[in-house]
Parts: C-alpha cells; structure tokens; sequence
C-alpha cells in the first residue's frame, strides 16, 4: 500500500511540474477513488463509494464552491 502511495505521490508532482489543470488532477484523483471502490467487500458500500467517485467535475465544482461560502 505504501508503495501505491509513493506512485501517486510521484505522478502528482510530475503532473505539477507538466501543469496539469484542475479537470486533470481531478481525473486523476477520481480514477484512484474507483480503484479504491473497487477493492470494498460489501456490494452497497461499493455501488454507493462510485457513485460519489463518478461525479462529474463540474458537479464537484458546484458543490466545492456552494461548500466554500
């Protein structure tokens, strides 16, 4: 698991230095959240876990700024 997280962590800085955007980083963090998913034993828990990891960046958007008000 440690070894997983190195990888992430040296992919998101690489994608730093490459400039990724917002959507990128965002695609990013969502394809890491299904995996996760993925991994849950109990079948609701997992449906409910992608669900959330299937929002849409802008409906992210909209909740992350509703959010910050």
């Amino acid at each position: 698991m440690h070894g997983l997280a190195i990888v992430c962590i040296a992919v998101l800085l690489l994608g730093n230095l490459a400039g990724c955007s917002s959507r990128q980083w965002y695609a990013a963090g969502q394809n890491y959240q299904r995996n996760q998913c993925e991994r849950l034993p109990d079948m609701g828990e997992r449906q409910r876990c992608l669900e959330k990891a299937n929002m849409s960046y802008e409906e992210y958007e909209k909740e992350r700024q509703s959010g910050s008000r």
